[in-house]
């Protein structure tokens, strides 16, 4: 599918572009090796893509496809002009992805799948797919079912499938851009500078938003940025041991002291 080979050239694109970006300008010193972290973290995401070809090869976008050949779903009942009907889809999207996070990090067992992705010591372009498969899989059947009620046209799947990766990429990155310049970005979207703040261990209760900071404005948990050197991950997860593959598989089924 045409669709689906131009979403991964963007995404590859997008990684490999803040991949060097972050190697010849990093915003914070990295004491990691990325050998240690980086295998583990694309291990991750290459499960699910496996998993995913085999279960629903079609994919979003060929569910989308089906959608509208058979005039299933809202959007697909209702007659919107096509612009107005795209700006509506992708602020749903937007809403949607940021209702989910806030849910990964309320629910207990929710939590202890999204761990995964917070218990990375180092925030860069790797830790965007730091996601555990049975996560990436929960977030994929609720995308199916948000897909399925609202009747997404192809197009807005496909504009918000390469925002999603490559705003996750963007705000996962340790980059280094102009504080002015950033400053003005982050009035509309997320910035690396503020999605930081999202995994600190000291609190990871701000900035739940993935593209737009509108939602973190509304419901009051906003915040526009923090001091670089404090300390990212959580507490058990130390910079060289737990960072394996075998350690981030098995890791929302062992208890740790919190």
């Amino acid at each position: 599918m045409i669709q689906d080979y131009l979403r991964l050239e963007i995404f590859l694109i997008t990684i490999l572009v803040f991949g060097l970006w972050e190697q010849f300008f990093p915003k914070r010193k990295i004491l990691i090796n990325r050998f240690i972290r980086w295998p583990g973290n694309i291990f991750l995401i290459v499960i699910f893509i496996i998993f995913k070809k085999i279960i629903l090869p079609m994919g979003l976008i060929g569910i989308g496809q089906t959608l509208s050949r058979n005039n299933f779903g809202l959007f697909n009942i209702i007659s919107l002009n096509i612009y107005i009907e795209m700006i509506i889809s992708i602020l749903l999207f937007d809403f949607f992805i940021w209702a989910q996070h806030l849910l990964m990090h309320k629910v207990d067992f929710l939590w202890r799948l999204h761990r995964v992705h917070h218990s990375d010591p180092v925030l860069d372009t790797s830790s965007s797919i730091r996601f555990h498969p049975l996560e990436f899989i929960l977030s994929y059947v609720f995308k199916i079912i948000f897909i399925i009620l609202f009747g997404f046209s192809v197009e807005a799947i496909l504009i918000f499938e390469v925002l999603l990766s490559s705003f996750s990429i963007m705000t996962h990155a340790n980059i280094l851009i102009n504080k002015r310049f950033e400053k003005i970005l982050g009035m509309l979207f997320i910035t690396p500078s503020m999605h930081i703040v999202h995994h600190l261990k000291a609190d990871q209760s701000k900035n739940f938003g993935f593209c737009l900071s509108l939602w973190d404005r509304a419901f009051k948990s906003f915040s526009d940025g923090c001091d670089i050197n404090k300390e990212i991950g959580l507490e058990y997860f130390d910079n060289h041991s737990k960072q394996g593959i075998w350690d981030l598989l098995k890791q929302p089924f062992v208890n740790y002291k919190q």
